[in-house]
């Protein structure tokens, strides 16, 4: 019961689209390969009061969508990581995912990464190195979005939520 439960809240979710309350205590699921972001990433999420799912790869990733019960609000991707999966990853995480807007960050330029097609130019983008107030506040900001149709741009095709 408390598992349809959960399925009616996140089918909920994606087609009615409610505005979303800025809040603290949702769930991000960070995808970082270099161990000592991953850890500055998490300090600070956790110190924001967000509980944090950390994944250096993309099993680990999968393995918390599939095995996480509850929503999983937000992902942090590296964007080279994430676009050396040729984009798989992060179609299959927001396909089981409805709820989950996706932020990428990388030590490129976000001109770089578009001219190398790793991101689209509409992409929601976290430049490295970023500040705590930064981070913050771009997180608070995706966090409070209502569904919406988030442009998500990994290797050489684009994709786009189904959200409208």
């Amino acid at each position: 019961m408390l598992a349809n439960g959960y399925r009616r809240a996140v089918i909920s979710l994606a087609s009615n689209c409610p505005s979303r309350e800025r809040e603290m205590g949702r769930t991000i699921l960070v995808l970082e390969d270099n161990l000592i972001t991953l850890g500055v990433v998490e300090a600070i999420l956790r110190q924001a009061g967000h509980e944090v799912l950390k994944a250096t790869n993309e099993a680990a990733a999968l393995g918390h969508v599939k095995n996480h019960f509850g929503p999983i609000e937000l992902l942090i991707a590296d964007a080279t990581m994430a676009g050396r999966m040729n984009g798989r990853m992060v179609r299959s995480l927001q396909e089981s995912r409805p709820e989950m807007n996706v932020l990428f960050m990388s030590g490129y330029t976000k001109e770089d990464l578009v001219t190398r097609g790793f991101l689209d130019a509409d992409g929601v983008f976290l430049p490295k190195p970023f500040t705590v107030k930064f981070l913050r506040d771009i997180v608070d900001s995706l966090l409070a979005r209502p569904c919406a149709t988030i442009p998500v741009s990994v290797g050489p095709k684009l994709v786009r939520s189904s959200r409208v």
